[in-house]
């Protein structure tokens, strides 16, 4: 009697540990798909910066252009 209950607390804790070891699985693959998109929007935030260096560059140089053209 005594055996069959730890064969039941045994199976018990098997399925447990299965049950773990995919929920930990799960948040891995979750973890990888979190870095890989906060690397794209690292990606897309130093694109914005550079696009808006250039656009202010270019703003600039050519109000550099109007004022010495102005006076």
């Amino acid at each position: 009697e005594e055996m069959a209950e730890l064969k039941a607390q045994l199976y018990l804790l098997e399925k447990e540990k299965k049950a773990l070891e995919l929920k930990l699985s799960t948040r891995e693959a979750q973890e990888q798909a979190y870095l890989v998109h906060i690397e794209h929007l690292k990606s897309e935030v130093e694109e914005h910066q550079e696009q808006r260096r250039r656009s202010l560059n270019s703003t600039g140089s050519s109000a550099g252009a109007k004022d010495k053209s102005g006076k």
